[in-house]
Formats: structure tokens, sequence, C-alpha cells
């Protein structure tokens, strides 16, 4: 009798009943790759170390290119520096030496700087106090005897004055109490100073140095030789107010001019001797040799028109 086959469980209703197939275990593991064979992986393993390194190479390649841009750049720029060194850029400055007209700058800046010193110094001594050393024959000294002795009924007496330079207060009897009038005027001369060197700033900057010295040097003349015809204390204020305006000026616009005209490495020294220091000490030997304001305003209208013809 033969063995009957038990039925398949997996027979769905209505089928025809099938007979199961009987598998080891050993048959359930069933492969639907084939392996890939041992000489393909290789080759793919090759194929990446080869990509790799050709990628890593180019890397290195553009980090040396990199690197020898760099070293160009900076070879280059030594290059430059050296040149530059050895051939140093010439320009305008290169042709410009002290010599014959570099001088004569210098003595017209000189002869500035000594006008502007000496017309905005010249209150020094035309506004010096004189020594009261006696009144209508009787020895005194000072203003506080002088005021003692005119309160004893001599008031009428006219005050004998020592001096060594004749000033205004002397000449227009400004002296003791009154002698206040005459340092308030040289606030209002201090005033235009300041006016005009504010104005010729500006002049210079719009019109040219050259044309601004002109003017405030002649302006400086003009004023300072009608001052010195002043009949009061109030014209003498008024005439040297204007005239300290173009003093200003020149102050202003002098030391400018002449640097702009005198060569740059020059320049130093020459600014630092042309200055208002050593006229400082030729004013007062002139204002000796002058005795009286009104000599002096004269002596420095003159120098302000050889300034004038010098610019």
């Amino acid at each position: 009798m033969a063995e009957q086959v038990p039925p398949c469980p997996c027979t769905l209703p209505g089928e025809e009943e099938k007979p199961c197939k009987s598998m080891d275990l050993d048959d359930e593991v069933v492969q639907d790759e084939k392996p890939k064979p041992l000489s393909d992986i290789t080759k793919i393993n090759d194929i990446s170390e080869k990509a790799r390194l050709m990628t890593k190479g180019r890397a290195t390649n553009t980090e040396e290119e990199h690197d020898s841009d760099d070293e160009e750049e900076e070879e280059s720029v030594e290059e430059v520096r050296d040149a530059e060194k050895k051939s140093p850029t010439v320009s305008l400055e290169n042709f410009v030496t002290l010599r014959w007209y570099c001088m004569l700058v210098l003595v017209m800046a000189e002869l500035t700087a000594f006008t502007a010193t000496a017309s905005s110094k010249v209150m020094v001594f035309a506004g010096a106090n004189p020594q009261i050393v006696g009144c209508g024959g009787v020895a005194l000294s000072g203003c506080h005897e002088l005021a003692a002795f005119r309160n004893n009924g001599s008031s009428n007496c006219v005050p004998e004055l020592q001096y060594q330079f004749k000033s205004v207060q002397v000449e227009f009897n400004y002296i003791c109490e009154d002698a206040k009038a005459v340092k308030n005027t040289i606030s209002v001369q201090t005033a235009g100073i300041l006016v005009g060197a504010a104005a010729f700033g500006q002049i210079s900057d719009t019109f040219g140095r050259r044309r601004a010295l002109l003017l405030s040097t002649l302006g400086n003349a003009i004023f300072n030789w009608i001052s010195a015809y002043s009949p009061d204390l109030f014209w003498f204020m008024v005439w040297r107010t204007l005239a300290g305006a173009f003093t200003g000026g020149v102050t202003v616009v002098q030391m400018v001019y002449m640097v702009e005209n005198i060569p740059s490495k020059d320049r130093m020294w020459i600014q630092n001797s042309i200055t208002w220091s050593p006229n400082m000490i030729i004013f007062p030997f002139v204002a000796w040799l002058c005795h009286d304001w009104r000599t002096m305003s004269v002596v420095i209208a003159a120098a302000s028109v050889v300034t004038f013809f010098a610019v």
C-alpha cells in the first residue's frame, strides 16, 4: 500500500489539493544573489584608492601653487622696496635748494617778522609809565606822595617825570590813576590784531599768500604812519587798532609764505630761527634809538614799506 502525502496546509479552499514537499532545514536558506568574486572587490578597492590619491594630490598641488604665489608676491614687494631705496621718487622738492632765491625769501621773512613784532609790541614802550620824582620843585617819590602833596593844597603843581622812553602817558599827561585809560586802549588794539588774524587767514587761502601779505604790510605801514600824528589818546587808539588788524595779517601769513618757499629739509631750523624771539632782542634797541613813540611809529611804518617791496 502506497504512503499517502498529507495535503498542503497552504492550499486555499476550492483549489485542488497539492502535496507538500518535504525539505530539510539545510535547504531553507536560498541565496537569491550569487556572491561577488574576490577579483571584483579588489578592483573596486583599487579604484577608490586611486581616486583618493588623486584628490589628495590635487589638494597638495593647489596648496603648493598658493604657497608659490605668496612667495612670488613677497619677492616682488621686496624688489619694489629695494628699487625705491636705490632710486627714490623724484618730485619738485628735489630741485629746490637753499640758494639765492631762498635767501631773498629769508630776508623778506625777517623783515616781516620784525614788522609784526614791533607793531604788536609797540605799547610795551608807548604805554610805559614814567617815574614821578617831584612836583613844583618838591622832591617826591611815586603816585602816593604826589596825591598827598596835592591834597595839602598844591593841586596846581606840575609833576616832574623821569623816563627812558617818552610814552603816550608822558605826552598826553596820563599818569598815576589816569594811566588806566591808556591800558584800556591796549585791550582794544589787541582785539584788532585778533580780528585781522582771522580775516587775513581766509584772504590768504582765497586770493593767495603773496597778495594777502602785500595788503597787510601796506595797511600796516599806512596806519602806523598816521598814528604817529595822533592829536590825543582817542585817535591814537583808533589808528593803532586799524594798524593792529593789518599786523595780525602779517603775523599769520608771513610764516606760511616763508615755509612754502624754502626746501623741506631746511624748514625746521629756519622756522625756529626766523621768529619773534630774536626780534624781541632787536626791537628794544630800536625803541631806545627812537626815544619817543611818534618816532617809533614812523620807523615801524618805514619797515613795513621796505617789507612791502621785499615781498
